[in-house]
């Protein structure tokens, strides 16, 4: 179960963009990350690569944690997550579900609506 504290400082790496620092250190081996209803990621490994392949298509990227829930071993997250990809900005409001092992996240889906992507401004 995490406490608080170790929440904020996984939150801290998120914000800060050292997301790939966050994975390394707040994931479990054999961590689960899926999107909306897609098929699911799974083990730390293809974590860092799917982490990696969507940070590099982004030319500025940002996490904004704006609400923070913990119950036990399960913590609810909701973001705003921006960034510019080829000259487009992006801002996807979006809700990350996580169930902890200890204090490491074991499993985390991420419920978003892909439309606002779509709807998103070109510069």
């Amino acid at each position: 179960m995490p406490t608080e504290d170790r929440v904020q400082q996984f939150l801290g790496l998120v914000k800060s963009g050292q997301t790939i620092d966050a994975l390394r250190n707040f994931y479990t081996d054999d961590a689960l990350q899926q999107e909306n209803q897609q098929s699911p990621r799974r083990g730390i490994a293809e974590l860092i690569k799917h982490e990696e392949r969507m940070l590099a298509s982004f030319e500025r990227v940002q996490f904004q944690p704006t609400s923070v829930l913990i119950d036990g071993d399960r913590v609810a997250i909701r973001y705003i997550f921006s960034g510019t990809s080829r000259g487009r900005e992006i801002r996807q409001d979006e809700v990350a579900l996580q169930r902890w092992t200890g204090d490491r996240i074991a499993e985390e889906y991420f419920y978003y609506d892909p439309g606002q992507t779509r709807r998103s401004k070109s510069t």
